[in-house]
């Protein structure tokens, strides 16, 4: 089971969010499987838009799984070596014309 929930702001050119994923352990396993473990992620994100001549803008500032939590997903097949990855923070802009 996985539950997710969210917020979200929007002001003129400002938009701010917040999302938290809960992922419940997965128990119920077939023949060579094995557990995985409960996890939750927080992310949020801060973002800009604006407009040069005809060109719009957008700057975001994203963090997700800010809490660095180890999470595996069940359905992953290398989910015994590979989890998802950590604590991510980037900065990106992007332009549309």
């Amino acid at each position: 089971m996985r539950l997710r929930a969210g917020l979200g702001w929007e002001h003129k050119n400002w938009r701010i969010g917040t999302e938290l994923v809960h992922t419940s352990a997965q128990d119920r396993l077939a023949p060579g499987e094995i557990r995985t473990a409960p996890f939750t992620h927080l992310s949020a994100y801060a973002g800009y838009r604006f407009i040069v001549g005809d060109t719009t803008w957008d700057a975001l500032l994203r963090g997700i799984n800010l809490s660095d939590r180890e999470g595996r997903v069940h359905t992953l097949f290398l989910k015994e070596i590979a989890p998802l990855p950590g604590r991510n923070i980037s900065l990106s802009l992007r332009a549309s014309f």
